[in-house]
């Protein structure tokens, strides 16, 4: 998608933008200027071309699904109905995340030893939470994630004790739910972050989301928020 036509201006006349040229675009605005309302008009002309990501509503909003095609609540959906041992009852965006990769992970696996080693493959294929867990580690270099029991647990280097996800800080989660839910957007779509900064800390922001572009080289972010 080489151009992007966003929605009409106060003289009526639309403005289109060159992807290829600025691949990536900020929707700045003050509280209660209406850059939601313009980015949600804006994100409905796109279609199924648009993927959300939002920490506000995968952490606290566990009562509002999305429901529009591909998002991690649908894909959470799709998944359980072919899934013995996936659990059904989870609310949140955030704990369906971590459900989706972790029956992935699974899947993989089985599907290695049952066919990949009969098969004769020497590798097992890489998965999502394999790169989540990686990038994770990157950004927060002292803590480790393990998988035990179907469940990610986290630890610090400087403690043996162990934690699950529930446990970790507002900013922590939003981390791990950026870094996995990417993972799921479209090839080439274009990813709407609402308020790219909240429950992070300003110096971590920049190379956050600069090592989340760097995963997706075929997306076209698109950062709304007020924090110029």
């Amino acid at each position: 998608m080489p151009l992007l036509t966003l929605p009409k201006r106060t003289n009526g006349r639309p403005l289109q933008i060159d992807t290829e040229t600025s691949p990536n675009l900020t929707i700045i605005g003050a509280n209660g200027a209406g850059k939601t309302r313009f980015a949600a008009a804006f994100s409905a002309s796109l279609g199924p071309e648009a993927f959300h990501l939002s920490a506000l509503k995968a952490l606290y909003e566990q009562d509002r699904e999305d429901s529009t095609p591909g998002s991690i609540d649908i894909l959470y959906r799709e998944a359980t109905r072919g899934a013995a041992l996936m659990r059904t009852d989870l609310k949140g965006e955030f704990d369906r995340l971590l459900a989706l990769m972790l029956n992935e992970e699974m899947l993989t696996l089985v599907d290695f030893k049952f066919r990949g080693m009969r098969e004769k493959r020497r590798r097992m294929p890489s998965t999502r939470l394999e790169g989540v867990i990686e990038s994770w580690e990157k950004v927060f270099p002292d803590n480790r994630v393990l998988i035990e029991s179907g469940r990610m647990l986290f630890s610090r280097e400087d403690n043996e004790d162990t934690y699950a996800a529930g446990k970790l800080s507002d900013g922590e989660k939003a981390v791990l739910y950026y870094l996995g839910a990417v993972t799921y957007a479209p090839p080439g779509s274009l990813v709407f972050v609402d308020s790219p900064g909240l429950f992070l800390h300003p110096s971590s922001i920049r190379s956050l989301w600069d090592t989340i572009e760097q995963s997706r080289p075929d997306c076209t972010f698109i950062y709304v928020t007020h924090d110029l």
